[in-house]
């Protein structure tokens, strides 16, 4: 295949709509860096472009503008990602072999890249993505994938020039290069929508910041991917306070912070970054590094949204459930967990989450005083308490003797309840539906029962669209995964804290 060939398949892959109203924007640069620019609409007239100027440095732009200027403003659309590595500072001109150096990236990440171009002093890799008009976030992908494998970060921009494939590297008159396609891979092409590219960014940088901070708290991990604006300032005083009780010096958590800033939408600027974190320093007291801001329910909301449920830091969670000795739990991970008999759960029980989840905890304890559980449960009015009693003693569950309250033995298969799902629910961060729809999950999962929305709706005796909204939110709330059965095609749910 000729290189004319090669640069329309090229051209194709780049730009592979091209709208009325949008346009390719083509450079021609000389030694004396004046630009000669057109703004094209055919892919013919880009070639002709490159042969009308072979004496200078040829570009395009990666996105299509709207043809009345290359500034960020005149962007329309983006059809593809492209990174650029220039090796001609940091390695005196030796560039890594090509085969070496696919291999280090797939190492970090395993993406496809459908192009590879040597532009002369280094190469540029390109990434096929579906066509998007929000270039904000194609942009801050692009930065993110660019810090991620250690590409020129100054190529990074809206308004990025690539060199054009088969024109000459004029850059040095005395040591003229030639920019060629090394690689493609058009046939099988693999497209990637940004939805995809920032879940795989998001998995690795879980990933690397694990392996950096492996004693960092799930919060703090998950705010360091950045945060949204009206969020940032709280998270900035989070991730300093932790780091800072971890003994890491200013320099280190300077640096955490400023990859922090870097991720968030929009991030701040370099003098107010710097203004908040010297206000953070100076003020010892600032001091964010509890699961809980007492008195002030704007941030402990913000703060939910970045825990996780199971989280281990969690000690006010901890805290609200009765001390267990060994004899009465199986100890993981320092997660404990509650025996739950079947026969509770069994739909034919007719017990809410509530009435499951009081049981459970009176018959780990087999006995306990009333006003033990009323402190327990200190949430609920002892009224709602008193109810749901009197329903399980109805049902021949419990014994009530006075001011105690006995669990009656239950000759039934058990099956393991973690601990902190019962302290989402007595926080009441869970309603007893949620609970409900989770513990007969939970059922499902033990009894081989196909765990698809339709049983659950059926069994709870509620429409599918409130049982696909509760499972949603205990996904939401990392309690409950999802898979695509491979082989019949249908969705079916487990329980990811069991």
């Amino acid at each position: 295949m000729n290189k004319i060939d090669k640069t329309y398949r090229f051209l194709n892959l780049i730009f592979p709509t091209i709208k009325e109203n949008e346009y390719i924007l083509m450079s021609a640069i000389n030694n004396e860096n004046n630009v000669y620019s057109e703004y094209l609409q055919t892919l013919p007239d880009c070639i002709n472009f490159v042969k009308n100027n072979k004496s200078r440095n040829i570009f395009y732009n990666i996105a299509l503008t709207d043809g009345c200027g290359g500034k960020a403003t005149n962007i329309k659309s983006a059809s593809s990602i492209v990174l650029d590595f220039d090796f001609k500072d940091d390695l005196k001109g030796k560039r890594p072999n090509i085969i070496e150096f696919w291999n280090s990236l797939k190492q970090k990440m395993n993406l496809f890249f459908a192009v590879t171009v040597d532009s002369g002093h280094g190469y540029q890799m390109v990434i096929a993505i579906e066509k998007t008009n929000d270039i904000n976030r194609w942009n801050k992908i692009t930065k993110r994938l660019g810090e991620i494998f250690g590409a020129d970060m100054k190529a990074t921009l809206k308004t990025q020039k690539m060199r054009f494939p088969y024109s000459k590297n004029w850059k040095n008159k005395d040591d003229v290069k030639s920019v060629n396609i090394i690689s493609f891979y058009d046939k099988d092409l693999r497209k990637y929508t940004l939805d995809e590219l920032e879940r795989m960014i998001n998995d690795y940088q879980s990933v690397e910041q694990f392996k950096n901070y492996p004693d960092v708290k799930p919060c703090i991990s998950n705010m360091l991917n950045g945060v949204s604006k009206g969020e940032r300032n709280f998270a900035l005083g989070k991730i300093i306070s932790f780091f800072r009780n971890k003994s890491y010096t200013r320099k280190q958590i300077e640096e955490i912070c400023h990859n922090f800033n870097y991720k968030c939408n929009p991030p701040k600027s370099e003098k107010e970054l710097l203004g908040e974190i010297n206000e953070y320093f100076k003020h010892s007291e600032y001091n964010l590094n509890g699961c809980r801001i007492p008195k002030d329910d704007r941030l402990n909301s913000i703060m939910k949204k970045y825990c996780i449920s199971n989280c281990p830091y969690n000690s006010t969670i901890k805290s609200m459930l009765p001390i267990r000795s060994s004899n009465d739990i199986h100890k993981s991970n320092d997660t404990a967990e509650y025996k739950l008999p079947m026969k509770i759960i069994e739909p034919k029980s007719n017990l809410d989450g509530f009435e499951i989840a009081l049981f459970v905890i009176i018959d780990m304890k087999k006995e306990l005083e009333k006003k033990e559980l009323y402190e327990l449960l200190k949430l609920y009015s002892i009224k709602t308490i008193r109810k749901h009693l009197k329903i399980l003693k109805e049902k021949n569950l419990i014994v009530m003797e006075g001011n105690i309250i006995r669990s009656r033995t239950i000759n039934d298969n058990v099956i393991s309840l973690n601990d902190y799902v019962l302290r989402m629910l007595f926080k009441k961060e869970l309603t007893a539906m949620k609970f409900k729809v989770y513990c007969t999950l939970l059922y499902f999962n033990s009894s081989d029962i196909e765990p698809t929305i339709s049983k659950l709706s059926c069994i709870l005796h509620i429409d599918k669209s409130n049982c696909a909204k509760h499972i949603k939110e205990l996904e939401e709330g990392y309690l409950v995964n999802k898979t695509i059965h491979k082989t019949n095609s249908y969705t079916y749910y487990k329980v990811a804290v069991a």
